[in-house]
């Protein structure tokens, strides 16, 4: 599925943020970081790209915020999302994402942000669009079965159980792969589902 500025932006931000811990760490992947240095990786690499990007925030209390209401706001607080991405003009929400670091290991945390996000678009003020942003990591005896075995989880299982309103916008398995002590191959994927 072809890719608009923004959700290249997005998964190639989460590249570099793998990258990165990588290198800071010393070989670690992403698995061992908090989800929050992927995300505040993507939140600056979007306000990079001219947008204003909020992290753990209510998009309806920023929205307040920005058209100035006076008094009580409102009541939607709760409704935070992992990041939301505003236009600088304006008041509307461009994206809402949320992301999963350990999404390999949890469908049902994952399908529940999905579900957050497909009640956020029941709401008239609904931002332009809303990601899932997953990176998981599989390991198997055999090198091609680690690697076989993310991308159908990421391509097929993951779809299946979102739901078709979710389309996959792009996969990116990992380069860098290894061996552990017991033999085993490990391998280590991102994926970018909109919904649609």
């Amino acid at each position: 599925m072809p890719a608009n500025k923004l959700e290249k932006g997005i998964i190639s931000a989460a590249k570099d943020a793998a990258v990165s811990y990588s290198q800071m760490t010393g070989g670690y992947w992403l698995w061992h970081a908090p989800e929050h240095f992927l995300q505040n990786e993507v939140a600056r690499a979007i306000w990079k790209e001219g947008f204003y990007v909020f992290v753990d925030t209510s998009g309806d209390r920023v929205r307040a915020d920005l058209v100035g209401v006076r008094g009580r706001r409102p009541g939607t607080g709760r409704k935070r999302f992992d990041i939301s991405v505003f236009y600088k003009h304006g008041n509307k929400v461009r994206a809402v994402i949320e992301l999963k670091t350990r999404a390999t290991y949890s469908v049902t945390a994952t399908a529940q942000d999905a579900k957050k996000i497909e009640n956020h678009f029941k709401n008239a003020n609904h931002a332009t669009s809303g990601y899932l942003l997953v990176y998981g990591e599989a390991d198997s005896a055999q090198r091609p079965n680690a690697e076989k075995s993310i991308e159908t989880r990421f391509a097929t299982t993951f779809p299946k159980r979102l739901g078709p309103q979710w389309q996959l916008v792009t996969f990116f398995l990992g380069p860098d792969k290894y061996v552990d002590e017991k033999r085993r191959h490990h391998a280590w994927a991102i994926a970018l589902y909109r919904f649609a």
